[in-house]
This record gives structure tokens, sequence and C-alpha cells, in this order.
């Protein structure tokens, strides 16, 4: 018997950025990378699949 779990998550990255003036940031950078791929770095440590939703 397979106990192996699939657990996906989903990092959300999407809209307007009003507060921001515009400015996406999810991809403004943090030591040499972007801040979708921190959080999804951070997430690929503890689940299966990680999707970014953009």
């Amino acid at each position: 018997m397979n106990l192996m779990t699939t657990i996906t998550g989903v990092v959300l990255a999407g809209g307007k950025a009003r507060r921001m003036g515009g400015v996406d940031k999810g991809l403004l950078e943090l030591n040499g990378k972007p801040l979708w791929q921190h959080v999804a770095d951070a997430l690929m440590t503890q689940l299966s699949h990680v999707v970014v939703n953009a």
C-alpha cells in the first residue's frame, strides 16, 4: 500500500498592484530572486507540487 500523499500548493500572484503604484510586487527582487520565487521555494520544501497563478 502506498501511503504517499500528493499535495499541491498555489501561489496567487495576480492583482493590479494599485498600492504599489502599478509595480508588480511579485517581480520585485530580494537577494537576487523575485519575491514569487522565494514563496515557491519555501512551499517546495513542504509540498509535492507548486503552481504559480499570475
